[in-house]
């Protein structure tokens, strides 16, 4: 399959069965949306994280909210 190594096959067929498995939980979830900025959310932590910064998820969401900002709720890219 396109000379790719197995451990990327195996990784790319698991994430297609768990966006099936969120595709097949949507329609119970009241608010789709928040379900899933919560892993983007968490993901985006993760990634500044590795990266050398000290955010943590509470800190996106506060900024998010515009809890930690006294100007208010802005736009984000979430």
């Amino acid at each position: 399959m396109l000379g790719f190594p197995i451990e990327i096959i195996n990784k790319a067929a698991l994430a297609e069965r768990l966006i099936g498995k969120f595709d097949g939980i949507k329609p119970v979830l009241p608010v789709a949306d928040f379900f899933l900025i919560m892993y983007i959310i968490k993901d985006a932590t993760c990634s500044a994280q590795i990266e050398g910064t000290r955010a943590t998820m509470i800190d996106s969401l506060e900024m998010r909210a515009g809890l930690n900002d006294s100007r208010g709720p802005k736009k984000t890219c979430f």
